[in-house]
């Protein structure tokens, strides 16, 4: 969005597109104070690369990409895009997915009705989920997945943007500790195998379904 220099507190100010057209027909027609800059346009507006997502971001203007994004350093997971600028966040990534892991130990995705409609819900965390899309199944496909990768992890204080398409600026990598084996081995859940649909047939006597 552009940026503007507010001449009343004579700071820089982020303002929506329609607010900025008025602001600019203001200034045309002298009815607002001539005072009032722009900062921020689409021509003076570049993209950068997330180091965090390996995807280019929208046009962000010129003065906020070298005034605060390309100075912008997070802490980030080496093993998931998990990211914080909070240190302390960071050291408690790794006991949040432990915690997660245990709590699936053994877990299976169970039928039920819910509300007079079919669902699944996972013994592990008790979250329900649509018959569709094997969403339970994926469920717990994702916590074993989570416990995979972070068999050893790692605190990467690091610049999330980039001006190029590139590996990130790397200020330091700390390690955060992995998964216990009994954490991993916990990781292996299982899912109850759906019971094969019983096909009903019209007997030819007496309309007894067989």
């Amino acid at each position: 969005m552009p940026i503007i220099i507010d001449p009343s507190t004579n700071t820089e100010r982020e303002v929506d597109l329609a607010t900025y057209k008025r602001m600019r027909q203001s200034v045309e027609s002298e009815s607002q104070d001539s005072m009032l800059t722009i900062v921020g346009d689409t021509s003076t507006s570049m993209p950068l690369w997330d180091c965090v997502t390996d995807t280019w971001t929208s046009p962000i203007p010129k003065s906020l990409v070298y005034q605060h994004y390309i100075r912008k350093i997070i802490f980030k997971c080496s093993s998931c895009p998990f990211n914080t600028t909070n240190e302390s966040e960071m050291n408690s990534h790794i006991p949040r997915v432990r915690s997660q892991v245990q709590q699936h130990i053994g877990a299976e995705v169970m039928n039920q009705i819910s509300d007079g409609t079919p669902t699944t819900i996972c013994t592990g965390c008790g979250q329900v989920f649509q018959l569709r899309k094997n969403q339970g199944r994926r469920h717990l496909q994702e916590i074993e997945k989570m416990a995979r990768d972070h068999v050893e992890s790692e605190s990467v204080f690091m610049h999330r943007f980039s001006l190029t398409a590139s590996e990130p600026t790397v200020i330091r990598r700390v390690p955060l500790g992995s998964l216990d084996a009994e954490g991993l081995s916990a990781s292996t859940v299982e899912q109850r195998p759906e019971r094969p649909k019983r096909r009903r047939r019209r007997g030819r006597s007496k309309g007894r379904l067989e």
